[in-house]
């Protein structure tokens, strides 16, 4: 009896700190419930595609077999559109062109009219779509959209659902349009990253930033912000977890912070915040320096979304919520999922915190607040 308990104690304790390294003194008051959603996701598959705002009315989802608007204000229905049995989309985002909102399912880029939720077209791409951790890309641009497949072919999808190709020289993972130009991660032997930029109406290669250094899986897209192209790379056989800085017109390196990695960034002001699968950080955007990581905050999934408001950092970690400090990194509550549900994906707008479940939309007052503000 006394050799079951000396090998059961240290089992509970490791199980303990794998499953969550935030404390109890850090599990505080609840956020305002606003209003919440259900959604017809009765196999629990978890959702691939963060919400979308529409003018600060609406809210579009995907989080069981159907595309649904809903009212910002009331979590009333606007309307919603069958996907044809698919148990989400699988997009890692909405896509959003004038009046059309699109996403992708299997071999299919679809397209809805954002205020009916009428299908406008749907496209099937000759090839498999390239994965991101089970979610496809989309790289809008003002009149048409960017598809990358598994293959060397980069798929182009008008506005009116025309499809046409072409062919890089590496597979291309994830990318953003600016001024004619598609900037792309791309994967090369070894699984290194190369960043390059091609000229979208003549598919000149224009530039290549490539230092056999970085991981070549970026599971959020580049962005583009004052001036610099920022990239955020995951680790992977022989190459390192970082973030780099570009000058857009020449690929030449302006600052890079390695051992960094990130599952969901943005920017707000002068900082970058990302969230990787134990860690959430903040970087000066124009320097590259850490500013504050915090202390590791679980081993599961990590953040698929992060978002800001009024002076805090909302990031879904582990299944659950955490709230932070945006100033310092303090942690300042955690807002724990119910049973059998997990929190994954957050949008901050309208003065309001969306939260995202497998089972629920939710709306809630910003930290510290009653009703939303303005």
């Amino acid at each position: 009896m006394k050799y079951v308990i000396f090998f059961i104690i240290p089992f509970c304790f490791l199980i303990t700190i794998s499953c969550s390294f935030i404390s109890n003194d850090e599990k505080k008051e609840e956020l305002q419930l606003l209003w919440e959603y259900d959604y017809d996701n009765t196999n629990g598959f978890d959702p691939y595609t963060l919400p979308l705002i529409m003018d600060n009315q609406s809210i579009i989802t995907s989080g069981d077999p159907w595309i649904t608007s809903l009212k910002i204000s009331d979590g009333s229905l606007n309307w919603r559109s069958s996907i044809n049995y698919h148990n989400s989309l699988r997009s890692r985002a909405f896509a959003h062109q004038n009046d059309i909102i699109v996403g992708t399912i299997s071999r299919k880029v679809i397209a809805w009219e954002k205020n009916t939720g009428d299908k406008v077209w749907s496209v099937t791409i000759p090839d498999s779509l390239s994965w991101n951790y089970g979610k496809s890309e989309i790289i809008p641009d003002e009149s048409q959209f960017f598809i990358p497949s598994l293959s060397n072919y980069f798929y182009q999808v008008s506005s009116e659902g025309v499809l046409d190709m072409w062919q890089t020289d590496l597979t291309i993972e994830s990318g953003l349009v600016a001024d004619n130009v598609i900037y792309v991660s791309q994967r090369k032997v070894r699984n290194f990253a190369v960043v390059s930029a091609y000229d979208i109406e003549s598919q000149e290669l224009l530039w290549r930033y490539d230092q056999n250094e970085f991981g070549y899986d970026l599971r959020v897209p580049p962005i583009l912000d004052e001036g610099k192209l920022y990239l955020f790379f995951l680790w992977s056989n022989r190459a390192i977890p970082g973030i780099v800085a570009l000058n857009p017109e020449n690929g030449e390196e302006i600052w890079k912070q390695s051992n960094l990695s990130a599952s969901a960034t943005i920017i707000k002001g002068d900082v970058i915040f990302g969230a990787s699968s134990v860690f959430i950080w903040a970087v000066d955007k124009h320097t590259g320096k850490l500013l504050w990581r915090t202390r590791p905050l679980g081993s599961g999934s990590g953040s698929g979304s992060l978002d800001y408001l009024d002076g805090y950092i909302y990031a879904p970690f582990s299944n659950d919520l955490v709230i932070l400090d945006a100033k310092t990194g303090e942690i300042v509550t955690l807002i724990e999922s119910n049973l059998g549900s997990k929190y994954q994906f957050v949008k901050a707008a309208a003065g309001r915190i969306f939260l995202q479940s497998n089972q629920k939309l939710y709306a809630f007052a910003p930290w510290g607040h009653e009703e939303p503000i303005d």
